[in-house]
This record gives C-alpha cells, structure tokens and sequence, in this order.
C-alpha cells in the first residue's frame, strides 16, 4: 500500500511516495537485529559464548584437537571450563545507559523520519498520524519495539520489565 505525501521542507519537488510494505520489511529487519543483538549482550552477560548458527549464547568450553588412529582430525571438548571473566558493575551499568539511550534515540528518530516523509499531524486531526506508537501497533510492531532489549534489561537488574509495561500504557518513560 503506498501512500503519497508531500515534503514540506521542498516544496517544488513531485510528492514522495511512501511504500508501508517497505517500511514494514525494514523495521522488521531492524527488530531481528536487535533481538540478535539483546541475545548476544546476555550470553556475554552471562559468561556465555556466542553461537551465530544457533543464535544463543552457549558455554564456554576448552577444545582441543584430537587424531584418532585412522589419522582423522577432530575437536573434543575438555571437561574443565576456562576462566571467564564477567562484566563488571560499571560495564553494566554503562550498558544499561547505553541500551536505554539508544532505544530512545531509535524512537526519536523513527518519529523524525515519519514527520519528514508523511508530514506532521494536524492538530485537529484525530486518526494520530503523527502518533508513533499508534504506527507501530498499525503495523503489528509496536510489541517487538517494546520489547528491545528486554532479555538484557532484565539481567541488568529488571529493568526491561518496567519498560515494557510503561510502554503497554502508551506512555514514555518517566524520568527518574
């Protein structure tokens, strides 16, 4: 479904056309990034490694290369885990900072991004056009979004529980 608007930032140019189904497959593109992205921060949160084939974390386990007597080569795992050290506090901390600020700069910037492209709502308008969560929840999105870096947040210290039943009231996030 496309949908054409103007930019009033140039007006001498034709109408820009907006693709939902683009916009859709891009965001969720994104979405999967990011559930990467929370997955991987816990296995390393957790002294875990990182399995792309599987994507999750896995133990960390000492291999080494075995020949057996037919001279075929192959990695057997050691019983013995190596030393790992975890994040600390302060690294936890910052991530926290970290996730919790760009999650928010994500959304600053997706509403941005629909302001430019579609344009800003009418004031009395009331089908929230320039609303970004009612977008989302439009596009079936707006549960994924809320639940960015959850897995993490809540390692972190619970954290992305709170965030994720502000976010179900349609509100922001207060400040504290």
């Amino acid at each position: 479904m496309t949908k054409p608007v103007s930019n009033p930032l140039e007006p001498s140019r034709p109408p820009a056309v907006v693709n939902t189904q683009e916009i859709f497959f891009t965001l969720q593109l994104l979405i999967d990034f990011l559930d990467d992205l929370d997955n991987t921060w816990l296995a390393v949160l957790e002294g875990q490694a990182w399995d792309p084939e599987t994507a999750e974390g896995v133990p960390i386990q000492t291999l080494h290369h075995i020949t057996d007597p037919d001279g075929v080569e192959y990695l057997e795992d050691q019983v013995h885990q190596p030393r790992i050290t975890l994040p600390s506090q302060t690294d936890k901390t910052r991530l926290r900072s970290l996730l919790l600020g760009g999650a928010s700069a994500l959304e600053e910037w997706l509403l941005n991004e629909k302001v430019a492209k579609i344009g800003p709502a009418k004031s009395d308008d009331q089908d929230d056009e320039g609303d970004l969560t009612a977008m989302l929840d439009k596009m079936g999105l707006l549960d994924d979004f809320d639940g960015l870096f959850v897995l993490t947040l809540n390692h972190l210290g619970g954290f992305g529980d709170d965030i994720a039943q502000v976010s179900s009231i349609k509100g922001e996030v207060p400040m504290t």
